[in-house]
């Protein structure tokens, strides 16, 4: 078990109409204090029919455990990655964004929830980060989903009472925004954060990336449906 503790972030009331300007995020990597809840009422009334799943590039997953020297893993587009941690690790280890899983399971409530016919671009990346450039990336598309990964770390968590300093676990940054790509409008947002907190449970990095990185692989699972779940519930209200 993989003790955590998790951040919803502050509320904020949504505009009263989806086609209120929306304040775009420009760049991912830079933080945003902005909720916007889903006013489902108004996005119902709107009679949307197509639903795009965004796909971007997965940020690489840095090891800030043992310092500087320890590399990273760089994931592959929503497939896996390999392992660049030097000589101690030199083998690969395959790897997946937990957004991948995030990304289909919010989809799908979605879709499910507002009659939506789900479209994609196979093997398409997205370069876009403006409500503008995605809805001209997914043109035949009424919403666009775009889940993406800020940051997934392995970082090292002090122990208060004891003297081994090597104990990791997964810290974790999303963002999700729903644009309504007829209005190139945010119409939902909200992060999601999971930050490690002390716990004697917690393995050593050597245990963590061990057997195939089997603790990292059940971390990011857990990370995954924690978000998914907060997503589809919080931001979305989709139940």
């Amino acid at each position: 078990m993989v003790a955590r503790a998790r951040r919803r972030g502050s509320g904020r009331p949504l505009l009263a109409a989806l086609a209120a300007p929306a304040l775009a995020v420009s760049t991912l990597g830079c933080g945003t204090s902005d909720f916007r809840p889903l006013n489902r009422t108004v996005l119902r009334a709107t009679h949307p029919k197509t639903l795009a799943i965004a796909v971007s590039r997965s940020p690489k997953v840095d090891i800030t455990a043992g310092g500087a020297g320890w590399g990273f893993l760089e994931p592959l587009v929503g497939v896996k990655g390999q392992s660049r941690t030097g000589e101690k690790y030199p083998k690969h280890i395959p790897i997946q964004d937990p957004v991948v899983a995030i990304r289909e399971e919010v989809a799908s409530a979605l879709a499910k929830r507002f009659d939506l016919q789900v479209e994609g671009r196979e093997d398409f990346v997205t370069k876009a980060s403006t409500p503008d450039g995605l809805a001209k990336d997914y043109p035949t598309s009424d919403l666009i989903l775009d889940i993406r990964t800020r940051e997934w770390t392995i970082s090292q968590v002090q122990l208060g009472n004891s003297t081994n300093a090597d104990h990791v676990a997964i810290r974790y940054q999303g963002v999700l925004r729903l644009v309504d790509a007829r209005q190139k409008a945010v119409i939902a947002q909200s992060t999601c954060t999971s930050i490690p907190v002390d716990s004697p449970d917690l393995p050593t990095l050597d245990e963590f990336l061990a057997n195939d990185g089997a603790l990292f692989h059940s971390a990011l699972a857990e990370v995954g449906a924690y978000c998914a779940d907060d997503y589809r519930t919080r931001v979305l209200g989709l139940y």
